[in-house]
């Protein structure tokens, strides 16, 4: 899953068009997708490789569109069997309505991708969460400046009309309101577990906490259920 995602994601967004277009990263660049801090024990582990290559191409070049049919979207078209090989080629397609996507933070998701599986998945899926309600990219948080005011008390603002506002006052953002509750239930589901299972509903908690810890999001968590917000950065 993790080759699938960084293929499409190194796609040059002009590129994303619906026709297939072929990328050819070095073998290096693509084992640093999996393993930025090094591959300890990759003389050892190089079969793994194109395994997990031959496994994408098997199981997740397609995807399946409503009315259409299962669509092939990216397959491993060149997968190295030695580490001497050079390049991995991916040919992929993706069409201009989903040419955009979702805002992540490259170097982090790949972090993730070497602590845990729950962290990996659940920092994808809280950016799509968030990116639903977001307003020109920028998810809906729990506090908002406030509004700054002139020496007369008039409100400040901008050209446009909009309001001017604090950078360190903070107070509770009226949008607040349209982030909904999420059931520990519905969150293990949005990740991509099994929502029945005990342990999965766990390993969904503490993934969502430590994002919220490492200020990813900011999490609320009550008697109804989870709340994700974006995170609000307090200047000082």
């Amino acid at each position: 899953m993790r080759l699938f995602i960084a293929a499409i994601l190194h796609l040059p967004i002009q590129e994303r068009d619906g026709r297939w277009r072929a990328l050819r990263p070095t073998t290096t660049d693509v084992i640093a997708w999996l393993h930025p801090n090094g591959w300890k024990n990759r003389r050892r582990d190089w079969h793994r490789f194109p395994a997990a290559l031959e496994f994408m191409r098997k199981n997740l070049g397609y995807i399946t569109v409503p009315g259409i049919g299962h669509v092939a979207v990216l397959i491993p078209t060149v997968i190295p069997q030695r580490p001497t090989d050079p390049f991995v080629e991916f040919t992929i397609r993706i069409p201009p309505a989903a040419s955009g996507g979702i805002r992540i933070d490259w170097p982090t998701l790949c972090q993730y991708g070497t602590k845990s599986a729950a962290l990996y998945r659940a920092y994808l899926s809280v950016m799509a969460f968030l990116d639903r309600s977001a307003h020109h990219g920028h998810p809906i948080t729990r506090l908002i400046g406030a509004p700054l005011t002139d020496e007369d008390g008039k409100l400040q603002r901008r050209n446009g009309g909009l309001l001017i506002r604090s950078e360190s006052d903070l107070i509770n953002n009226p949008s607040a309101r349209f982030v909904p509750h999420l059931s520990i239930h519905q969150a293990t589901a949005m990740i991509g577990y099994d929502p029945n299972s005990k342990q999965r509903r766990h390993d969904t908690r503490l993934a969502l906490r430590e994002l919220h810890d490492h200020g990813v999001i900011e999490l609320l968590e009550d008697r109804i259920g989870l709340r994700l917000f974006g995170p609000h950065l307090l200047k000082n």
